[in-house]
């Protein structure tokens, strides 16, 4: 199912239809435009006779008009206008690309607004596990790293590297861990292999990837990223995806989803170390009042000379 029949699916919805419908329709209206705006006259003729519309005269007429009758000159937008009303996206795409008008840039307009829509709804599909296509040399790490279940679901990095590494190394034993520094080396390595752990995967965390990956293709064979508990949307994931295998093709993606493991919990809560309060500076005398000290003093000389 793709991201379009997704949200065809979730439209059948009468709650999600009443609150997005009408604006989500309006919206791929001006994608229609758009699209039929790339097409002359002559072929927008066509387009008329292949889908038998009338003319929009006599609809302009009456809108315009409230019934009484009016004459109206007809422009290319009436007719632009009515086609978008009349035929669906699919049927003007299918036209458009049958007569070689270019649509990939209204194509990847749609995909958006798809993409908004299902945020906005909140059932936006997430990346789950994948099965990739590898070199042989990668095989058995990669089988290794689908196969390995994290015993939680982690909120912090070091815990799924931990976790990861001490799976590796019962078939891998020469695999090296690199302790969590700032400085640029791989997670993991094993040989020649480098792998690049990421999780919880925020947008933040996909960007930092590109600069590891030009770091390490210079000194390992290949790359393996992979990718914990995506909270990316699904449109920045596509692009980050789309951008490694275009720039670094050495490079692979793993993804594991790790919705159905139990949230970690940390069974001893942090201590908080707090400084003691300050003492309160002791309140000087004011004008020629004598010290404390001092008024003990004169209450002892007092009481001497009373006996």
């Amino acid at each position: 199912m793709n991201l379009v029949d997704s949200i065809i699916q979730l439209f059948k919805d009468v709650k999600v239809k009443k609150a997005f419908q009408k604006q989500y329709d309006e919206d791929v209206k001006v994608l229609k435009i758009k699209l039929l705006y790339k097409m002359n006259a002559d072929l927008q003729k066509k387009l008329y006779t292949r889908f038998k519309l009338e003319s929009p005269e006599s609809i302009v007429k009456s809108h315009e008009g409230g019934g009484k009758k009016v004459s109206i000159v007809l422009t290319r937008f009436h007719y632009i206008e009515h086609a978008a009303n009349e035929l669906t996206f699919e049927q003007i795409q299918t036209f458009a690309e049958a007569n070689r008008i270019p649509t990939n840039d209204i194509l990847n307009e749609q995909k958006h607004l798809v993409e908004i829509y299902l945020m906005n709804i909140g059932k936006l599909p997430l990346p789950t596990d994948e099965i990739i296509q590898v070199p042989p040399a990668l095989s058995g790490i990669t089988k290794e790293i689908i196969k390995f279940e994290p015993k939680f679901r982690y909120n912090f990095e070091w815990q799924y590297h931990e976790d990861l590494f001490n799976h590796l190394k019962i078939d891998y034993p020469h695999a090296k861990s690199e302790p969590l520094t700032n400085d640029i080396k791989p997670d993991i390595t094993i040989g020649k292999i480098a792998i690049e752990l990421k999780g919880p995967t925020r947008h933040i965390d996909l960007q930092s990837v590109y600069a590891k990956c030009f770091e390490y293709l210079t000194e390992y064979e290949f790359l393996l990223i992979v990718l914990y508990d995506i909270r990316a949307t699904a449109g920045q994931f596509q692009k980050f995806k789309s951008n490694v295998k275009r720039y670094f093709p050495r490079s692979y993606i793993v993804v594991k989803d790790t919705t159905d493991r139990p949230q970690f919990i940390n069974p001893k809560p942090l201590q908080t170390f707090t400084q003691p309060a300050p003492k309160p500076p002791t309140p000087k005398p004011r004008g020629n009042q004598p010290s404390p000290n001092r008024r003990s003093k004169n209450n002892n000389q007092r009481n001497k000379t009373r006996r």
